[in-house]
């Protein structure tokens, strides 16, 4: 039987809200000194979490996985890197292609 992890908790929805009012909720519902958001669906290898801890016990505010290839359409890519140059122009935090929190 599998251990139980006090230290994890999960939300369970009525229906299917979509990915970023799932996101938000679980942000909403975290207590701790810091939050880790990963898709379920293991695109995001669990294996780098100790990683992501690592970098952020070391002083990081922000901490991030870049993937090193997308296997992704054209299309997909062009409108990504299209977000990605907005986002970069309008903010502060200057953070790499190729990460994002959905697909």
């Amino acid at each position: 039987m599998p251990q139980k992890n006090h230290k994890c908790k999960y939300l369970s929805f009525t229906r299917n809200f979509g990915h970023q009012a799932a996101l938000t909720a679980g942000i909403d519902f975290a207590k701790g000194d810091a939050i880790i958001t990963m898709d379920g669906d293991f695109q995001g290898p669990p294996n780098v979490v100790p990683l992501l801890i690592e970098q952020w016990e070391k002083g990081a505010k922000i901490v991030y996985a870049r993937r090193s290839f997308r296997h992704d359409r054209f299309l997909k890519r062009y409108n990504g890197a299209m977000v990605l140059l907005t986002l970069h122009k309008a903010s502060e935090i200057k953070i790499k292609g190729n990460i994002g929190d959905s697909g």
